[in-house]
C-alpha cells in the first residue's frame, strides 16, 4: 500500500523547511469541516485537531482530561472531509498503557491523521506521588508502543516544559525521544519558546522541532520563531482567539435599527 498523500506532503514540507531556514509550517487548530475550510484558505500548511483546544470548543473547558479518544476521532473524521491536507492529532498522553497507545494510533490514523502526537505529561495522575510528567524510560514505551502501531503517519513527542526545567534536562528529553524514533519533536509551554539557537551545536536535535502556543501566550512572528531553530508553529486555540476577538462583531446583528 502507498502512504496517503497528505503525509507525503507533510514530508515534503518538512524536507523543504530543513533546506531553508526562514520557511515555516503553521499549523492551525479546528474542530469542524467549516473551520478546516477557514484555515487552508488563511493560508495555513496543516490543521490540528484535539487537545484542551478541543475540549474548550465542546464543553466550553479548556481541559484536555474531558476528551475521550472517540470524541477526538469524530473531530479528525470531520475535518479530514475538508480536504488531503497535513492533519496533527492530539493523542495527549495516548490514553494510558502500551496497548490503548496501540489502539489510539490505529484510531487516529484511520481516520486521517498525518501525525499523531503524543505528550510525556499525564493525562490523569492516579494519585499526588506521581510526577508532573513521566520518566523518560515509560515515555519511550510509549512512542515504542505508537512506533510499532503506525502504518505510515508520522509520530511526535510532546515535550512538555516547565519554569524549573533547564534548558538542558529540555534538550536531553527530546534527543532521547529522537532516538527511541520519533519523526519529530513537538515543545509546549506557557513560557516563551526556548531558544534552541543560544546553545549552539550541543542543541542541535536531527528531528523537526515545533512549538505549540498555548491559549494565554500572545505568538511570536514565525521568522523569530525560526530563528530560533523551530520548523513548525502550532495555533491550537487560533479559531477560539478569533471569536473572542470578534465578541462585539457577534451582537452587531441584534443591536441594529
Amino acid at each position: 500500500m502507498i502512504a496517503p498523500s497528505h503525509i507525503h506532503l507533510l514530508e515534503t514540507r518538512l524536507q523543504d523547511r530543513a533546506k531553508n531556514r526562514s520557511a515555516m509550517i503553521s499549523a492551525a487548530g479546528c474542530f469542524d469541516h467549516f473551520g478546516a475550510r477557514m484555515a487552508l484558505d488563511a493560508g495555513y500548511d496543516a490543521l490540528v485537531v484535539g487537545g484542551s483546544a478541543l475540549a474548550l470548543s465542546r464543553y466550553g473547558r479548556p481541559v484536555a482530561q474531558l476528551l475521550s479518544p472517540e470524541a477526538i476521532t469524530e473531530a479528525l473524521y470531520m475535518v479530514r472531509d475538508a480536504g488531503e491536507m497535513p492533519l496533527i492529532a492530539d493523542a495527549a498522553d495516548g490514553f494510558g498503557n502500551a496497548l490503548h497507545v496501540a489502539a489510539t494510533v490505529r484510531s487516529f490514523e484511520f481516520a486521517g491523521a498525518s501525525v499523531i502526537q503524543i505528550s510525556d505529561r499525564p493525562l490523569r495522575r492516579r494519585d499526588r506521588s506521581e510526577g508532573p510528567r513521566f520518566a523518560v524510560a515509560e515515555m519511550i514505551g510509549k512512542l515504542k508502543a505508537a512506533l510499532d502501531a503506525r502504518r505510515y503517519c508520522l509520530i511526535g513527542a510532546v515535550v512538555e516544559i516547565e519554569p524549573e526545567h533547564s534548558p538542558t534536562s529540555i534538550i536531553d528529553r527530546a534527543a532521547a525521544y529522537i532516538e527511541a524514533g520519533a519523526d519529530l519533536i513537538i515543545m509546549r509551554s506557557e513560557a516563551a519558546p526556548l531558544n534552541l539557537s543560544q546553545y549552539g551545536e550541543g542543541s542541535y536535535l536531527p528531528a523537526p522541532i515545533g512549538f505549540e502556543w498555548g491559549q494565554r501566550l500572545e505568538p511570536e512572528a514565525e521568522n523569530a520563531l525560526a530563528a530560533k531553530w523551530y520548523n513548525l508553529a502550532l495555533y491550537p486555540f487560533l479559531l477560539p482567539q478569533l471569536l473572542h476577538g470578534a465578541r462585539h462583531t457577534l451582537r452587531h446583528p441584534r443591536t441594529m435599527k
